[in-house]
């Protein structure tokens, strides 16, 4: 048996279509309001249909911890990474004066 995945997200796009987004895979598809009602029962859906939201990963099997599988995920890039990443800052004395910037950009005199 399959059930819908936690992480699919339904935004409307207009009177007949929404989005439906799996924020877990990254995939998205258009699909019009009838579809929508038959992705809440999946017995009207057919075996194509099934298959390629399987894969998406919008459709999951009933078996699946998905919060069990996020926290694994977590858990491995936490402590895959052996590496350490510095960043030397050599001067204060920037040119950009971007507005989200910490640092303050007053006019500095040259010698």
């Amino acid at each position: 048996m399959m059930k819908s995945s936690k992480y699919n997200y339904i935004a409307p796009i207009n009177e007949e279509l929404d989005m439906l987004y799996n924020v877990f895979t990254g995939y998205s598809i258009v699909v019009d309001h009838e579809k929508m009602c038959d992705l809440k029962e999946l017995k009207k859906l057919d075996n194509e249909e099934i298959e390629s939201l399987y894969s998406m990963g919008i459709l999951i099997d009933d078996d699946v911890d998905e919060i069990e599988n996020l926290k694994k995920i977590n858990y491995q890039s936490v402590n895959s990474n052996k590496e350490m990443t510095l960043v030397i800052q050599t001067t204060s004395g920037c040119n950009f004066a971007c507005p989200y910037c910490y640092q303050s950009h007053e006019r500095l005199e040259r010698i």
